[in-house]
């Protein structure tokens, strides 16, 4: 089974973001992507496109274990035997 992971530049992203961001982004499930959005304008600060940035990556985060270093954690599958 092939994991998903970061792309270079994600991953590069990922390990300068703030630990904030890293929260916001792996636990907010309920706001809509523009509440979310104007949160991180206007609690980062950050510009819009940088919002909109993370914001288009926010399910990533939610479905993967991202470490801090951006790798992503996949632990051992149980087979069914």
């Amino acid at each position: 089974m092939k994991h998903e992971q970061l792309s270079p530049e994600d991953k590069e992203k990922w390990t300068q973001a703030d630990p904030w961001l890293r929260a916001e982004l792996s636990n907010d499930e309920v706001s809509t992507d523009e509440e979310l959005s104007t949160h991180l304008i206007q609690e980062g600060p950050m510009s819009k496109e940088e919002a909109e940035y993370w914001v288009n990556k926010r399910m990533f985060f939610i479905n993967n274990i991202v470490m801090d270093d951006g790798s992503v954690y996949h632990p051992p599958s149980k087979s069914n035997k």
